[in-house]
C-alpha cells in the first residue's frame, strides 16, 4: 500500500510542479523514504 501512495504522490507532485525542476528533489526524498521503510 505504501508503494501505491508513493506512486500517487509522485504523480501528483509531478503534475503540480509541471517540470519546474523539483522532481529530482522529490525523487531523492522518495528514495530516502523507501530506504527507511525497507529497514
Amino acid at each position: 500500500l505504501s508503494d501505491l501512495l508513493f506512486v500517487l504522490a509522485r504523480v501528483l507532485n509531478r503534475a503540480n510542479l509541471d517540470g519546474l525542476g523539483g522532481d529530482d528533489v522529490y525523487w531523492r526524498s522518495e528514495k530516502l523514504a523507501r530506504g527507511e521503510a525497507s529497514d
